[in-house]
């Protein structure tokens, strides 16, 4: 092997959502290779699973003081540690990586993780940080499709990688973590507490349904959890967020993802697929490039509580083997 790599990755915290996950993917693969990995971010529970080294710096700000004392932090890391590439993931951290990295001579690289806000020039602006890498990867088609549209980015630049998944820890063969709830047939929606994830669609959508529906995440908002708790009928539940979600998904026959605003690529649907779990989402984003019609899945319409329940209906009333067309 040539001289390893040293890699700093930055982002806003290691805690639950799919630019955190894919974070400590690259850094134990970064490891496993022989590379050195650093991660700067402002903690949270993943911080464990990494394998290389972590530190600790609130980059989740938008102060431009901030941003520019930040910069000079990571300027030193990178000089201290012989960095030879920086990854941002995220706009706030990456204003500050990307003044370091310039102003030390390193390779600048992003993940374009999400559509961001487009709404006025200054956003768009604000936003144009993670177009600035020698090097953009786009999470998914959709994602590539969004920055051409909306920003003024070399095509060239940008490569596609989608969001891959560990097949070892979303097993088929993977030890459920057992969940207190009836022995009905159990319809989940892991993710986030935040709206546009679409609980509201998947409440309404289990209503009349002989099932038990479990709602798996940390809470985002806590106004929206509120408004959640009034309507939660008697047969679903709501656990927070944990790092063993792969063990608490076994215990689902379907998974749901009722996303009303397109995910950039949709990490829970692969993740269900890999355990071997039909999975019901929504017909915008990522979804539409990891569902295959009919044998993985099925797709919605966002906001359809009616077309949510048919799926569902036609998953539990199947004699399909889910297992084999969906895990590799």
């Amino acid at each position: 092997m040539d001289k390893p790599l040293t890699i700093l990755q930055v982002l806003p915290a290691l805690e639950q959502g799919g630019v955190e996950r894919g974070c400590v993917e690259i850094d134990n693969a970064l490891a496993a290779n022989g590379h050195n990995s650093i991660v700067v971010s402002n903690g949270g529970r993943l911080v464990s699973q990494l394998k290389g080294k972590h530190l600790q710096l609130p980059l989740n700000t938008k102060n431009p003081i901030k941003i520019l004392f930040h910069a000079h932090i990571l300027r030193v890391i990178i000089k201290v540690n012989n960095v030879d590439i920086v990854h941002a993931r995220s706009r706030a951290p990456a204003w500050s990586a990307y003044i370091a990295a310039r102003w030390v001579g390193v390779k600048f690289v992003t993940t374009f993780h999400g559509t961001y806000g487009t709404k006025n020039a200054l956003k768009r602006w604000y936003n144009s940080v993670m177009l600035k890498g020698d090097a953009v990867i786009a999470v998914s088609h959709f994602i590539k499709k969004h920055i051409l549209q909306h920003y003024r980015c070399d095509e060239a630049k940008i490569t596609v990688i989608h969001r891959g998944v560990d097949l070892e820890k979303f097993a088929p063969t993977t030890i459920l973590l057992p969940i207190s709830v009836s022995s009905k047939k159990i319809v989940m929606l892991p993710g986030r507490i935040t709206s546009w994830k679409g609980h509201k669609t998947f409440i309404e959508a289990l209503q009349g349904l002989d099932v038990h529906g479990v709602i798996v995440g940390d809470v985002e908002n806590q106004g929206y959890m509120h408004e959640l708790e009034q309507i939660l009928p008697d047969n679903i539940i709501i656990l927070p967020g944990t790092p063993e979600i792969a063990a608490v998904m076994m215990n689902a026959d379907i998974i749901v993802s009722a996303s009303t605003r397109p995910e950039a690529f949709g990490r829970i649907a692969i993740e269900a697929q890999s355990l071997g779990k039909p999975v019901v989402a929504t017909n915008i984003g990522g979804s539409l490039e990891t569902i295959i019609e009919g044998k993985t899945g099925y797709l919605v319409e966002p906001w359809n509580a009616q077309q949510m329940r048919e799926a569902i209906e036609k998953v539990l009333n199947s004699n399909q083997d889910w297992k084999s067309e969906s895990h590799p």
